[in-house]
This record gives C-alpha cells, sequence and structure tokens, in this order.
C-alpha cells in the first residue's frame, strides 16, 4: 500500500468547494464536505504491508496517538547484532513492531475505522467553527484532505552537514527511516535513540492537525452539530452581503 522502508547511507544524500455563496443550491453537507456524508470516507487500515521481523527488535519504541515515537532505545549490544549500514532498517522494524503492537486491539478486532488518520465529524466542525471567513473556512476543509510526506532530520550533522538520522512520514505513520553509516559506526546507542526522538518531535510539529481554539469542547455532538450550521449560516450571510 505504501512503500515502507528504511535504510542507510555513506552519504547522506483541495480539494476545492464548491461555490458557496449565491443560490445555495447544494446541501450542508455537501457544501462543508464536498460528496463525504456524515460517515466520512470509508475507514482504510493505515498500516504497513510488512510485519514486524521475529525476535526481539535491536530498536525498540513506544508511539503516542499520533503513530510517532515517544520512547526509543537501543538494545545494549545492538553493535554487535547489527552493521551501521543496516541502522536504517533497524530504525524502521522497530517502528514496525511498536506499530503493531500499538494498534494490535484495533487490528485484531477488524475496527479498521480507528487506523484512519481522517479527522472523526465532531473533530472537523470543531475546526470548522474557529473560521471567520468562508475563504478560511475553505482552508480548513482543504486541510482535511491534505496529503504529502514531512520529514523529521536529526539535530546532529554529519561532516557534510547533512542530517544523521531521517524520519519519513505522511499523515497516518512513519514511511521510511534513514542513518549515516559512519556516524552511526561511532555513536553511543542513547546518542542514536535521542535524534530517533528529535525526529519524532519534528514531525509533531509539521504534520497537519486539527487544533481548535473554540470553547465548545463541552458541549455534545448534537449541540456542535448546531452551533456548526448557525456558523455557516453567518458565514454566508457575510459573504453575500
Amino acid at each position: 500500500m505504501l512503500p515502507f522502508r528504511g535504510h542507510a547511507e555513506g552519504k547522506p544524500a483541495a480539494r476545492e468547494l464548491a461555490d458557496l455563496p449565491g443560490g445555495m443550491t447544494h446541501s450542508m453537507t455537501e457544501m462543508t464536505f464536498g460528496n463525504f456524508q456524515d460517515d466520512d470516507p470509508p475507514a482504510r487500515p493505515m498500516h504497513p504491508q510488512v510485519a514486524p521481523t521475529a525476535g526481539p527488535s535491536v530498536v525498540t519504541m513506544t508511539l503516542d496517538s499520533g503513530r510517532l515515537p515517544v520512547t526509543a532505545r537501543l538494545d545494549s549490544q545492538w553493535d554487535r547484532k547489527v552493521s551501521p549500514h543496516e541502522m536504517g532498517d533497524a530504525i524502521f522494524q522497530g517502528y514496525v513492531a511498536a506499530l503493531w503492537e500499538h494498534d494490535r486491539d484495533a487490528l485484531e478486532s477488524g475496527r479498521f475505522e480507528l487506523l484512519s488518520s481522517f479527522p472523526s465529524r465532531r473533530t472537523r466542525l470543531l475546526a470548522l467553527l474557529d473560521a471567520s471567513t468562508l475563504d478560511e473556512h475553505r482552508a480548513i476543509v482543504d486541510s482535511f484532505f491534505s496529503g504529502g510526506t514531512y520529514v523529521g532530520r536529526s539535530q546532529v550533522l554529519d561532516r557534510w552537514d547533512d542530517p544523521v538520522v531521517t524520519l519519513t512520514a505522511d499523515r497516518g505513520t512513519i514511511l521510511s527511516a534513514t542513518a549515516s553509516t559512519e556516524w552511526i559506526a561511532t555513536a553511543p546507542g542513547d546518542v542514536i535513540a535521542d535524534q530517533i526522538l528529535y525526529c519524532a518531535d519534528q514531525l509533531r510539529s509539521t504534520r497537519p492537525g486539527l487544533r481548535s481554539t473554540s470553547t465548545y469542547d463541552g458541549l455534545s455532538d448534537r449541540e456542535v452539530e448546531e452551533r456548526y450550521a448557525d456558523h455557516l449560516g453567518e458565514l454566508t450571510r457575510r459573504a453575500a452581503s
């Protein structure tokens, strides 16, 4: 499904809405979310088609709700189990093992909707309540469908001023890991782990997220729907005036 991979390097190298003002010929759901209805696009497992390797990983991790590492640790004898040029693969295999463990309940129960990176309807409505114009509303809706990849680079650089560890991700999972062979050959395990987490923090800050600043979090889903309907009506009236 996705190009999940890891490797090491010797030298690291709109969605557009329908026109809203005017005749108001579209339903509110269509205006707000295109053709997606209340239950949104069918959930698809955002999961690598790669099984964890047998036995314990050289790199172990735990993940947050965004499937990014919050802890990382290297085996005390990692340098006897993998060569420096294999560290990119080892980092990625450690991530895959952590990901399958993180998502085990959803995978075993077949509740793949829990693996979708598409935001829930409530989350979307709360974010849309922050829009002060229809243009802002459109931009927020576009962000729901944003794709692309995001790169987290280590704080430590090699002698060519390239990051010694790099993680690449989409909005759902990490897609690949790379590591500088020359640096890995002499780096302590705890420093490598720190750089993995530094990359994860960068991904956390650059991947798109919906952070509502509204004061509606205490409302029921029905109340949020009602507030949103009123809000969209007000934005539409302003745009038409």
